[in-house]
């Protein structure tokens, strides 16, 4: 069962979607999440498989509170917040910046947005597991 609500679509977003009166928004909608989802899901094992877990520290501590929007802020987002990290916050973490920028630098695109999935996701978790704790 799903949930009925509205959205506001720009004429941008509704040519994306391919709109017309064969194919309604919620198939539209419905067809395009489970794709993204898809690819999203095929890359974030690689992903993970990339970095080690102090890298992912580094990277979680550095996009901490980062809105990624729009999506051309995804790519190579990752990658800018920890260069603009201080050399203490990648050391803290016991990653080596070098080579963690140089992981990043090699990522597709595709990659980058799994990454960016994998990070909103851990700070999703400590909020849901702050918020059962309280």
């Amino acid at each position: 069962m799903g949930k009925k609500t509205s959205i506001y679509l720009t004429d941008e977003l509704s040519s994306k979607l391919r709109l017309d009166e064969k194919r309604g928004l919620s198939v539209a909608l419905n067809e395009t999440i489970d794709r993204y989802d898809e690819i999203i899901n095929s890359e974030k094992k690689r992903a993970e498989s990339i970095f080690s877990e102090s890298e992912w520290d580094a990277m979680r501590n550095a996009c901490n509170g980062t809105i990624w929007q729009p999506a051309a802020i995804i790519r190579g987002g990752v990658l800018a917040n920890v260069e603009d990290s201080l050399d203490e916050e990648i050391e803290y973490f016991e990653a080596a910046r070098g080579e963690l920028e140089s992981k990043l630098r090699g990522l597709t695109v595709t990659q980058q947005f799994a990454v960016v999935e994998l990070i909103e996701e851990f700070w999703a978790s400590q909020s849901t597991a702050e918020a059962t704790t309280e």
